[in-house]
């Protein structure tokens, strides 16, 4: 039961590597996504907006990913 687990992470881990391989704009995604928590840190923003934040960003990515899998059907 670990071993599939352990595989699951595998390939989850592989299709992250792949996407970011492949996709010009998750890397202009994974930029700006360095740059608003820069400027987070730098305007000391609250826990609330954090997770607002997080939030964006996590979306954004998700949405990506999405995106990404539907091209490669």
């Amino acid at each position: 039961m670990l071993k599939k687990r352990l595989n699951s992470f595998r390939y989850a881990i592989a299709g992250i590597a792949e996407m970011v391989r492949s996709q010009a704009n998750l890397k202009i995604h994974l930029m700006a996504a360095v740059a608003v928590i820069s400027a987070g840190c730098y305007f000391d923003l609250p826990p609330t907006e954090w997770c607002v934040v997080a939030f964006a960003i996590t979306s954004v990515l998700a949405a990506e990913g999405f995106n990404t899998a539907l091209e490669y059907l």
